[in-house]
């Protein structure tokens, strides 16, 4: 009784929300999007944040039969954005929870999907990743969509290859006249996505007579960009103070939340800090002024401050992002966590620093770190884009349009500054023995394959044989001559997300 009641309460809810899907930019598109599926192997999506492309493309997918062969897989970046899209796409199709309807999702630790019912499956590169070492092919899948490209995080990188390498095999098994063709080997279709990017790199990567590309324009809400008039010294204060001003203004209503985007951990608590600090002076001030007039009815609404990281726990992530209270402003400082996919019931202005931490790895030292650096002009628009997803919006940029003009237009490949390691373990997983024949966006750099080769054979990851050293044999592309099998050391270090230490991977042979 109560779980009928649950899908009708569910139901109900979806047809409240078909109005919203209507009012998306993407909705007069979907009928060109879902031809344009059925008729090319490969299509790169563009449109403005705020579309409704996280959302509304599987559904239109799954309205459109493409889940009759398989499962559609789409790749987030970001934990929270896998979890997160997937319980709203679950409440707009109204056909149950995630996990028992069609709708679920995969992230490291939690897996709440389920083979039979699941046709709509969100989750991170990394775990899409960790599936193709087991399954190269990806048979579970009809569809992969790759959200968020322009990030070229090191996750996104090797898993354009792997999908790109999944969708060859298929095809050329589909087509294959010997008779051994199975009907589960269906062509694997290639979907990517983003507002940002420039196309013309993924359709060179995937195929220009495979690949269409679709832009879509309009943004559902504007966005008003205003920049600093000089350069900051301290972010962090100017991020607080300019929190506690806006704050103050008689025209902020508390229904209005302000995301603020700062690089890390540390920043975070001390700005969060200092917001508190300075909103209990500011009630201090104001309980000690003296109330005539108008000064009675201008009262200091609440302030609910809250943190928002990848180390944070997940139930305090959704917790900031769930948090709602009548007459009190909800207050957000983040990491880029919050930077794309993710929207935020009642963010209306975004406070950005202008930068970001970014991987750093020496291949000479092999230590690897993380630094501050200027973001680029398109990771700006995508923070700004925070604040235009349910009404116009406000971005406030705490750096000069002189700044802003010396940004990167893109992200650089995080494939060219982290260690290269893990990666080469996991292709050689995967059954590629050259690293020269798989697939990539931006080959990466000489010297890291070299290191990372030389770390595996230490860790006594790869078997005997005839292994070239990189740096006699890699041409251009860094890669060139390389071949390598896994050995039985090696796959068990390619259980784990990295291989840390000989110690942890020799755990087997000493009983513990």
């Amino acid at each position: 009784m109560n779980d009928s009641f649950d899908l009708k309460h569910a139901q109900e809810k979806a047809t409240t929300l078909q109005q919203d899907r209507k009012n998306l930019p993407i909705w007069p598109y979907r009928k060109q999007l879902v031809d344009a599926v059925k008729g090319c192997d490969n299509c790169v999506i563009i449109s403005s944040t705020g579309t409704g492309k996280s959302t509304q493309l599987p559904q239109f997918l799954l309205e459109g039969g493409f889940t009759s062969s398989g499962a559609i897989a789409i790749s987030q970046p970001r934990r929270i954005a896998a979890i997160t899209v997937a319980q709203r796409v679950a409440e707009e199709l109204g056909r149950g929870p995630v996990g028992l309807g069609p709708v679920g999702y995969c992230v490291r630790f939690e897996d709440c999907s389920d083979p039979q019912r699941t046709v709509l499956r969100y989750m991170t590169d990394g775990m899409l990743l960790r599936e193709a070492i087991l399954d190269p092919l990806l048979k579970r899948y009809s569809v992969i969509i790759v959200d968020e490209a322009h990030e070229r995080s090191l996750n996104t990188e090797v898993l354009l290859g792997v999908v790109l390498n999944a969708s060859r095999n298929r095809r050329a098994s589909f087509n294959d006249k010997s008779g051994t063709r199975s009907s589960f080997l269906k062509p694997l279709k290639i979907i990517i996505l983003s507002a940002t990017i420039d196309p013309n790199a993924f359709v060179q990567f995937l195929g220009p007579k495979n690949t269409r590309v679709i832009y879509m324009e309009g943004r559902q809400f504007p966005i008003k960009i205003l920049n600093a008039l000089q350069p900051s010294s301290d972010y962090v204060a100017d991020a607080a103070t300019t929190c506690i001003q806006m704050h103050k203004l008689p025209n902020c209503p508390p229904d209005r939340g302000i995301l603020i985007f700062l690089t890390g951990e540390e920043e975070i608590t001390r700005c969060v800090a200092l917001i508190r600090r300075l909103y209990s002076a500011l009630l201090s001030e104001r309980t000690k002024r003296p109330k005539n007039g108008d000064d009675c009815k201008q009262d200091i609404a609440g302030l609910a401050v809250f943190s928002l990281f990848a180390a944070l726990p997940q139930a305090e992530q959704l917790k900031a992002l769930s948090y709602q209270k009548p007459g009190s402003r909800k207050v957000i400082v983040s990491t880029n966590i919050a930077e794309t996919s993710v929207t935020i019931p009642g963010i209306r202005y975004v406070i950005d620093c202008g930068y970001g931490k970014c991987p750093n790895w020496d291949p000479v030292t092999g230590l690897e770190s993380l630094k501050i650096r200027r973001i680029s002009k398109s990771q700006a628009w995508q923070r700004a884009g925070r604040a235009g997803r349910e009404a116009s919006g406000v971005c406030l940029r705490l750096y000069t349009d002189e700044e802003y003009s010396k940004m990167p237009l893109h992200p650089s490949s995080q494939l060219l500054s982290a260690p290269f390691a893990g990666v080469l373990l996991n292709l050689f997983s995967m059954g590629v023995e050259n690293p020269n024949q798989f697939p990539w966006l931006e080959p990466p750099r000489k010297a890291s394959v070299q290191s990372g080769l030389e770390l595996l054979k230490r860790l006594g990851a790869l078997s005997a044989g005839p292994l070239e050293s990189a740096a006699d044999t890699a041409g251009s592309s860094g890669v060139n001559g390389i071949n390598g099998k896994i050995a039985e050391n090696g796959e068990q270090i390619a259980r784990p997300l990295k291989p840390p230490s000989r110690t942890c991977s020799s755990r087997h042979w000493v009983g513990c």
